[in-house]
């Protein structure tokens, strides 16, 4: 049997409960990194692969309850997350669909993979990465929902939401935010959808300077009329479209400088 094949014994759970219907109309499925670890594995290939599989399945059982997870399994750690405007159903697709594609695109003997969607992240390695903030640049992905540039006053708009968004996720107790703001302008009267989040076993500093990384990054992308940039540590969306319910959104004010906190 290829080795392929061996690591998807003990997961199929994860091919046949795949349904990504309730993440496609938001682009939550949309794939910002795929990366395969390209060191061997130097332990027993056996015991590797049950550990993984039992990693997986370990975090897949706490997505049902949460929208963040972490497991350890003989030398494998593991960690995902799902934004947390995501429903239990929509996060546990899109966590299947990170699964699926892993298995697809990643050798068998290699020792971790990191796949990044606009919806979740799912890692798993053999050392622990539950801090790690930073790549050696954020991963950036630019103007998915339409093909014109939005206006001026959009881009200010933008700016100030997205400042107001990095500022308060740090200070949030599960690091979470996701707020809109109506742009006036003579034309049409657009409005700007932002989301933020941290991995959270990371402290307040660490979540604050991973979003101003990616806020700085980000910046490339105005005034395009949606754009998200990711590191290991943290995750920052704006988009000119709804990609959470309203009844999702964060008051924020508290968290910035309009606030008394």
């Amino acid at each position: 049997m290829r080795m392929k094949s061996i690591i998807m014994l003990g997961y199929t759970f994860v091919i046949v409960s795949m349904i990504v219907k309730g993440i496609k109309s938001d682009s939550q499925e949309q794939e910002l990194l795929e990366r395969c670890t390209t060191f061997k594995v130097s332990m027993d290939l056996s015991t590797f692969l049950s550990s993984v599989n039992k990693t997986l399945g370990d975090m897949r059982k706490q997505l049902s309850n949460v929208h963040f997870a972490t497991a350890y399994e003989t030398n494998v750690f593991g960690m995902a997350q799902c934004r947390n405007y995501l429903s239990s159903a929509d996060c546990l697709a899109c966590f299947d669909s990170g699964v699926t594609e892993i298995r697809r695109k990643c050798d068998a003997t290699m020792d971790g993979a990191h796949f990044i969607y606009q919806g979740c992240f799912l890692r798993y390695g053999i050392y622990n990465f539950y801090t790690e903030i930073t790549f050696e640049s954020p991963i950036l992905v630019c103007g998915y929902n339409n093909s014109a540039a939005e206006s001026t006053s959009f881009k200010s708009v933008a700016q100030e939401l997205l400042t107001d968004i990095a500022a308060a996720t740090p200070k949030i107790a599960n690091y979470s935010a996701a707020a809109k703001r109506q742009v006036f302008s003579s034309g049409a009267t657009p409005t700007v959808y932002a989301a933020g989040q941290c991995v959270e076993t990371i402290s307040p500093s660490d979540c604050r300077n991973c979003l101003t990384r990616v806020y700085t990054s980000l910046q490339t992308c105005l005034p395009q009329p949606g754009g998200s940039s990711v590191e290991p540590g943290c995750f920052l969306r704006y988009s000119d479209s709804s990609f959470f319910a309203d009844g999702n959104i964060t008051n924020i004010t508290p968290y910035t400088k309009g606030g008394n906190t």
